[in-house]
């Protein structure tokens, strides 16, 4: 069965202090998403802000299983790159 998600994520992040380095820090993050992940991801909000990050990732899987470790494995890796943590994040079925 092959399973559609989007996940959406909040990151509080501290060491920015501007929004040249902000964006540097999110085109990382979206780099190393789509090429480990293979998802679609784009910043959904904050995007003036400092402090915060906002994006929404959706990718495609094959079973139920999956889905939750690939979403664990983002989060994990969303806050090793940030350096951030994760304040707030959303998960549906497509």
């Amino acid at each position: 069965m092959t399973v559609a998600v989007k996940y959406s994520f909040k990151i509080r992040i501290e060491e920015i202090f501007s929004l040249k380095e902000k964006r540097t820090l999110v085109n990382r993050i979206k780099t190393h998403l789509k090429k480990n992940y293979d998802c679609c991801l784009v910043e959904s909000g904050f995007q003036d802000s400092l402090r915060y990050i906002e994006m929404t990732a959706s990718y495609i899987s094959f079973s139920e299983n999956e889905v939750y470790k690939i979403k664990d494995n983002m989060s994990v890796s969303i806050e090793l790159i940030s350096g951030g943590m994760i304040e707030s994040e959303e998960f549906d079925y497509i």
